[in-house]
């Protein structure tokens, strides 16, 4: 029979469902392979048989027609198979009688000495090296056809010539493509009568070099890249990128030194993946021990994601690789359940790592196990402090023991503000295992690997498997006398912190900060180094109350107490604040998270003995004064502003935090308290010359409360809404709470007044002897010495309203200072004008810490906006004090007649000669 333009049609039956299934079978199985030779029983339409016939099916050789219409032959269930004359069917087709659905194959070239002479079809599945191919045959069977090289672009051959490589290229365009191959010649393969295996004439070659490992890891940590695999050796991959190789491993599995003993890890790489462009993304680098020419060394390989997880997927599935730590903490959770349940049934079934049982390798507990953080403390060399969403973790590595504060600073330095993985080993005595997100590095291993750690070799969760590879990396440390395996003990720290130290931390710590500080002095005056500010660096060991830390010193190397200077302690104000606990938590969390072992800069400024303390400032970035942390806590609200301390920064940074309602602001209660802890530590300290100008003032009605001497005094606004209140509320108050002690100067109360044993807001203004106080009441401006039995906690909705007093001043007028003769004759003659009535008031202007207002006063019955009519002027004319000439804005024309007048006539103050020497007599706060 001629079979050149000859028909196959397979006809099938919509009514049956086994007859669509069976077709779909029929494609997947037989006509999809291109090389295979079937025996074909074949039915004609009389359903008589024909003879058998043996032919070539080829997806090259024929054409493929879909064909619809109505139902024919219904009583035929299964396909059937028809050869025959393409006119034939093809009438048949156009007939009344159609077919429903048939897949029509047409032969374009199939000779009849193909078929005789049994021409093996392959399927070229890769290019394992030049003139080497990896095929398959029509029977499945996979093997290799040519002569090319054993290893190919490998570790220890990665010598290539230039025709080489380019002929190695041009092979890579036929893999999926059919070829022909024959049995009496083997290492022969042809593609469209071409041969695809050439003869090369030897030339000089060339290297494809490795790369340099750590270097690309700095270089490219994190990124992604595409490279091609080219081959295989033992359990890593080499990949090309960019003209140089890459010995790579996968992060998420490990391909299992014992899995690939027999070689069919290479033979399946090879099949199916060999020669594909893989997207990449590089997680670190690890050292790995390498079998190479016939022993085992170390190597240390590229760490990679593959983005595609197939070869994940099918690389468990044969047995090669099982799931590692970083696989099972940072694959996505359908993936992972994914490889999980096919490693599970890889185990079952005993394939490859698996073939004589599970061999302890793993102990996954299960996906509930995984704990997602980020380290925050280093308690020791194997204990930390993780931060997750469910809260703080206290994690131990109990698999590793470790000693000495030098493991610590290690494991601080790779850990400390890192996001990390824990899984949880075993299930009835669990224990943790810890890996870096970043680098997939697992931590027991880091340590180990680098000397600071010790194996519990009995551990019962520690299975064979690792302990083999912690002895490893145990033997390695050892062989580079890395860690506590090192000859040098010239670098070890010492706890100083305690107390009975703090002598020689004084006369060596102290002593030698400032025997280097005026060495470097003198250093940068003689032009020999840049002024570094005399900072040194240190690590922040723990945080401690009352703005303390331990810190360590790499300079000094020592651990020693350091306290914050320029910022008050929040416990200062425990009996102000009821809460006050909830800010000082508040803070110990912010210093956790920004500052708690991290490098930093510290200055020093001081040395307490009695309690072991160095005072100074603490910076996070050197010789950057904007970095002071005293700032950062500031302007979060977390810290207070010292009373003698004045730093434009650190008042800017308070401010902020004022206005943005943070930490200790955020309640407008403790607002109010701590301006006014503040303002009554500065109050005598107050700078007349820093004053702001007041445009729009607006008058109100008055009444002083309290005259303190002829410059200042109390007032209070008349018919205060807040005033009744704040009466009304501490009518209410039956018993008083004891203060906490210490009672601290600034704090705010309730205090009983002596002389009508009444409750009062009050401010300690300092303690006295036989547990006695002096206050001041806040509303009134007075002040009274009181025993402690007589202080009380002030409830926080009478802490809420503002002080109702405020220190004033008379605008415009330089007074007696307090020393000169006249000033107590001067109080009186005020007293007598202003105390205890009612008046108008005009704020004319402030100091800029806002402490005082100057008033411009008036009677009520008289116009306050005529200067010649306010009790200022009248206070000049009487001779208390003299026209302030400073204060650009002064009304200076206006009064200079007032003053003139009292000057001739000899009135107050000017009555002495010695006015004349005012400069020194009056001496002035507005000045510089």
């Amino acid at each position: 029979m001629d079979v050149n333009n000859m028909t196959v049609a397979l006809l099938t039956i919509k009514a049956q469902h086994l007859t669509l299934l069976f077709i779909s079978y029929f494609l997947a199985t037989y006509l999809s392979v291109s090389d295979i030779f079937y025996l074909l029983k074949v039915n004609t339409f009389g359903n008589s048989e024909t003879d058998a016939l043996t032919i070539s099916l080829s997806t090259s050789m024929f054409k493929f027609y879909e064909i619809m219409g109505k139902p024919f032959f219904s009583q035929y269930i299964s396909c059937q198979i028809f050869i025959g004359p393409t006119n034939q069917l093809d009438s048949l087709v156009n007939s009344d009688k159609s077919f429903i659905s048939s897949y029509l194959y047409s032969f374009s070239s199939c000779s009849t000495s193909q078929i005789i002479n049994h021409i093996n079809m392959v399927k070229i599945l890769s290019v394992i090296a030049f003139n080497k191919f990896l095929v398959q045959s029509s029977q499945g069977k996979v093997f290799t056809v040519g002569d090319g090289p054993d290893e190919f672009l490998t570790t220890t051959n990665n010598k290539i010539s230039q025709s080489e490589l380019a002929l190695y290229r041009r092979q890579l365009q036929h893999i999926g493509k059919e070829a022909q191959w024959s049995t009496k010649q083997p290492n022969s393969l042809i593609y469209n009568q071409i041969e695809l295996i050439e003869k090369i004439d030897p030339e000089d070659q060339i290297e494809i070099n490795f790369i340099n490992t750590e270097e690309f890891v700095k270089t490219m940590r994190l990124k992604e890249i595409v490279a091609q695999l080219v081959s295989v050796e033992r359990n890593t991959l080499n990949l090309i990128y960019e003209g140089q190789l890459l010995n790579v491993i996968p992060s998420h599995i490990y391909i299992d030194d014992y899995g690939v003993l027999d070689g069919g890890f290479t033979k399946f790489i090879q099949k199916s993946f060999l020669n594909k462009d893989f997207q990449i993304k590089i997680r670190g680098s690890q050292q790995i021990q390498a079998y190479l020419k016939g022993q085992f060394t170390p190597v240390t390989v590229l760490k990679v994601d593959f983005l595609d997880s197939d070869i994940y997927i099918q690389a468990t599935q044969q047995g090669y690789a099982y799931l590692t730590d970083y696989g099972t903490l940072s694959l996505p959770r359908e993936l992972f359940s994914k490889l999980f349940q096919i490693q599970e049934q890889s185990k079952q079934q005993k394939l490859g790592l698996w073939r004589n049982g599970e061999l302890d390798r793993r102990l996954l507990n299960s996906i509930s196990a995984q704990i997602y953080g980020t380290v925050v403390k280093v308690i020791e060399a194997n204990h930390f402090l993780l931060k997750t969403d469910a809260g703080n973790l206290d994690i131990k590595l109990d698999r590793i023991c470790i000693e000495g504060l030098e493991a610590k600073e290690f494991a601080r330095r790779l850990l400390i503000g890192k996001q990390v993985n824990v899984l949880q080993l075993g299930e009835a005595n669990p224990c943790f295992t810890m890996q870096l997100i970043e680098s997939g590095r697992n931590v027991e291993e880091e340590l180990i690997a680098n000397g600071w750690a010790l194996i519990k070799d009995s551990h019962p969760q520690l299975s064979k498997f690792k302990l083999q590879i912690f002895q490893q990396l145990n033997q390695q440390a050892k062989h580079k006398k890395l860690g506590q395996y090192s000859q040098d003990a010239s670098w070890r720290i010492e706890d100083q912190t305690e107390i009975k130290n703090a002598k020689f931390v004084s006369e060596n710590i102290w002593g030698s900060f400032l025997s280097d500080q005026q060495e470097k002095l003198h250093q940068y005056q003689s032009g020999f180094v840049q002024n570094d500010d005399f900072v040194i660096e240190a690590v922040v060991d723990s945080i401690l109350p009352n703005n303390n830390f331990h810190i360590m010193c790499y300079q000094y190397k020592s651990i020693i107490n350091l306290q914050l200077t320029n910022i008050l302690s929040l416990s200062e104000f425990a009996n102000s604040l009821p809460d006050i606990a909830n800010y000082e938590k508040q803070r110990f969390d912010f210093q956790n998270d920004n500052i708690l072992q991290r490098t930093v800069y510290v200055k020093f400024q001081g040395f307490n003995q009695i309690t072991n303390t160095i005072r100074g400032q603490l910076f996070t970035k050197k010789n950057v004064p904007e970095s002071d942390f005293v700032i950062e806590l500031l302007s979060q609200g977390l810290a207070v502003q010292a009373d003698q301390v004045i730093n434009t920064q650190y008042e800017q940074a308070q401010e902020k935090a004022k206005k943005e309602k943070k930490g200790v602001w955020s309640q407008p209660y403790a607002c109010n308290l701590l301006d006014m802890r503040l303002k009554e530590g500065k109050q005598t300290k107050v700078k007349e010359s820093n004053i702001i100008k007041q445009t729009d003032s607006k008058v109100q009605f008055v009444t002083v409360s309290e005259i303190i001497d002829c410059r200042e005094f109390y007032v209070r606004a008349l018919e205060s809404q807040e005033f009744e209140k704040i009466g009304s509320i501490i009518e209410k108050q039956k018993d008083l709470q004891p203060l906490k002690k210490p009672v601290q100067k600034g704090t705010l109360c309730l205090a009983r007044f002596s002389f009508d044993q009444l409750l009062y807001r009050a401010i300690i203004i300092k303690p006295m002897k036989d547990n006695r106080f002096q206050v001041r009441f806040i509303d009134y401006g007075n002040e009274d010495e009181v025993n402690y039995e007589d202080l009380g906690l002030i409830p926080p909705e009478l802490a809420a309203f503002p002080k109702q007093a405020i220190l004033s001043g008379i605008a415009y007028l330089r007074l007696p200072f307090s020393t000169h003769g006249y000033a107590q004759e001067a109080a009186e003659q005020i007293r007598s004008l202003i105390f205890d009535q009612e008046l108008s008031a005009k704020v004319a202007y402030t100091d800029k810490q806002g402490l005082k207002q100057y008033l411009v006063l008036a009677y009520p019955d008289q116009d306050i906006e005529k200067i010649e009519d306010t009790i200022n002027a009248k206070m000049l004319a009487q001779g208390i004090g003299r026209v302030e000439e400073k204060i650009l804005y002064n009304p200076y024309k206006q009064l200079l007649h007032l003053q003139e007048e009292a000057l001739a006539n000899q009135l107050g103050f000017w009555m002495d000669d010695d006015h004349l020497d005012d400069q020194f007599k009056y001496r002035s706060e507005y000045s510089d």
